[in-house]
């Protein structure tokens, strides 16, 4: 669970220590069960151990991945 003020700041853009990607940023899951998977970052819902946010994916449905499982998508 993630503390809604800290959920606030990273839907509103603000910098979230530890938190590399943005609200609505698009990216490719690199690893674990779900690689290959294209989305667009719709929510942060979890900080520690590791950042987790839930990735609505490019077919509509919704999965929960960790920081080190994704990467930028590139153009």
């Amino acid at each position: 669970m993630i503390d809604r003020e800290v959920q606030n700041r990273w839907i509103l853009g603000e910098d979230v220590p530890g938190v590399k990607f943005r609200m609505q940023q698009i990216v490719r899951v690199r690893s674990g069960v779900h690689r290959g998977i294209v989305g667009e970052l719709i929510s942060l819902s979890a900080i520690n151990p590791e950042p987790v946010f839930d990735l609505e994916t490019d077919d509509g449905g919704d999965i929960f991945v960790g920081q080190s499982e994704i990467e930028p998508k590139a153009d």
